[in-house]
C-alpha cells in the first residue's frame, strides 16, 4: 500500500512538473525548458526552468516554431516571405510541427552526377604532323565523369566522396594513330560552406581533399608512323591532392545545379608494359597535376524520413 501511494505522489509530483514550465521548440527540432519573460516583435527572452534566478537568454523569434505555455496554451510562429506570424489559434499540435518539418526540413545529403574536363600542366610531344605542328598529350586533364555522394555535415561544414574516370587523348587528333590516358579515381573533399543569396539559395563551397587514382593505363596505337609502337603500359597506383571550389545553386527542395573548378596535382611511376618501355624520365615518371572544370545536377534526400 505504502509503495502504490509513493508511485502515485511520484507520478502527480512529474506531472505538475511537465505542466508548469513553458517549453521552447526551436525549428530545428531542439526543446528548451524555459520560463518565458517577453516574446517581442524579433526576440524571446526566457529563463532556464531549473534556474530561475539566472541569466536571461534571447533567442531569435525565427528560429522559433512554437511556445507551449504552463497553463497549456500555445503559440506557434510561420514564416511569411518578410515577417514572423503569430497565432494564438492550434488544433493539432503534432500535425503542424510534422507539416513544419515535411515543408522546411533540410536534405542534408546529396548525389551528383558530374561531367567536365580539363587540360594538364605538363604536355608530353608524341609526334610531328604532316603541316609541321607537334600532337602531345598529358597525363593531367581531358575529359571526365564522376558519380558524388555530399553530405553537410554542418551549416559550414561539407564532406563528399567522387568515383570517377577520366581520359585523356592527343591534343591533337591523328589520322594514323591515338593516344590515351585513363585513370579512374576516388576523391574525398571537405569543404567549408560559404552560404549567399536570399535564404541560402545559393552558397559557395571551399574544399581541400585528396586524391586515389588508380588503373592507370597508357595506351598507344603509332604504329603506323615512323618509329611509332602499339602497347598498354600499366602506371602504380598513386596519391594526389587537390582544391576545389563549387558554386551551386539550390532549384526547390530537391535538386540543385553546380559549376566548379579542381586544381590537383599528382605523380605517376612506370610500371609494366606489353613490348616496350619508356626511355625517356618524361614517361617514366609523368606529371599527372592540371585544372579541370566541372558542371554538376545533384539531387538532395535524408536517410531517414
Amino acid at each position: 500500500m505504502k509503495k502504490i501511494i509513493l508511485i502515485t505522489l511520484t507520478l502527480v509530483f512529474t506531472l505538475d512538473i511537465c505542466f508548469s514550465q513553458d517549453t521552447i521548440t526551436k525549428k530545428s527540432g531542439v526543446v528548451i525548458q524555459a520560463k518565458v519573460i517577453e516574446v517581442g516583435q524579433t526576440e524571446i527572452k526566457y529563463k532556464k526552468f531549473d534556474y530561475q534566478n539566472g541569466p536571461t537568454y534571447v533567442i531569435l523569434k525565427s528560429d522559433v516554431l512554437m511556445i507551449r505555455y504552463e497553463n497549456g496554451t500555445k503559440d506557434i510562429f510561420i514564416e511569411s516571405d518578410n515577417s514572423i506570424e503569430q497565432t494564438d489559434t492550434i488544433n493539432d499540435e503534432k500535425s503542424i510541427i510534422r507539416q513544419y518539418i515535411i515543408t522546411h526540413r533540410k536534405f542534408k545529403n546529396r548525389l551528383c552526377i558530374n561531367i567536365g574536363g580539363g587540360s594538364g600542366f605538363k604536355d608530353i610531344p608524341v609526334a610531328t604532323l604532316t603541316n609541321g605542328t607537334e600532337t602531345s598529350i598529358s597525363f593531367g586533364g581531358g575529359s571526365l565523369v564522376k558519380l558524388v555522394y555530399g553530405c553537410e555535415i554542418r551549416k559550414h561544414f561539407d564532406m563528399a566522396i567522387d568515383f570517377g574516370f577520366q581520359l585523356s587523348e592527343l591534343d591533337i587528333p591523328m589520322n594514323n594513330g591515338s593516344m590515351t590516358f585513363s585513370r579512374n579515381f576516388i576523391s574525398v573533399t571537405p569543404s567549408y560552406i560559404l552560404p549567399i543569396g536570399r535564404k541560402d539559395r545559393m552558397n559557395i563551397k571551399f574544399g581541400v581533399g585528396i586524391d586515389w587514382l588508380f588503373n592507370t593505363s597508357l595506351k598507344m596505337e603509332l604504329s603506323k608512323i615512323p618509329g611509332g609502337i602499339d602497347d598498354n603500359w600499366k602506371y602504380n597506383n598513386t596519391i594526389g591532392e587537390h582544391l576545389k571550389i563549387v558554386y551551386e545553386i539550390k532549384m526547390g527542395k530537391r535538386f540543385s545545379i553546380d559549376a566548379g573548378l579542381k586544381l590537383y596535382n599528382a605523380n605517376y611511376k612506370f610500371e609494366s608494359g606489353g613490348n616496350y618501355y619508356p626511355n625517356d624520365n618524361v614517361l617514366k615518371t609523368p606529371d599527372g597535376s592540371g585544372l579541370d572544370i566541372l558542371f554538376g545536377l545533384n539531387y538532395h534526400f535524408n536517410w531517414i524520413k
